[in-house]
């Protein structure tokens, strides 16, 4: 994604690309974060000024046609998590070729003020 002046036409930065075309876009009512939709349905949340990563959040597919799911995960690129209360039935980590469930590194990495505000 990139970023121009829009009275030179200039560009003036970029975010890096996250391999998904991006659907949507939304900034916060202080300008200080943006809110990408990719087309592979991840919703990201930026730090504009630092042009920063700072989450992506996944919904899940509802398990019933037709319907949408309440289900989600939201991790920051420093492996920190947060997931909705359904969410742990359709979680597995893999690590070094072996699944856990979703709670096994639980009180390491899951952080359930993630996307509350401080």
């Amino acid at each position: 994604m990139r970023f121009y002046d829009p009275d030179s036409g200039k560009q003036t930065g970029s975010l890096e690309p996250t391999g998904s075309p991006i659907q949507a876009l939304a900034f916060s009512p202080d300008g200080t974060l943006i809110a990408t939709g990719d087309e592979d349905g991840r919703v990201r949340l930026w730090h504009l000024k630092e042009r920063r990563l700072l989450l992506t959040m996944i919904g899940f597919s509802g398990l019933n046609r037709g319907k949408v799911s309440p289900d989600w995960i939201a991790f920051t690129p420093d492996g920190y998590y947060d997931w909705s209360p359904g969410a742990a039935r359709l979680i597995r980590w893999r690590l070094n070729g072996k699944l856990y469930p979703a709670n096994a590194f639980e009180k390491e990495l899951k952080r359930p003020t993630l996307l509350r505000q401080p």
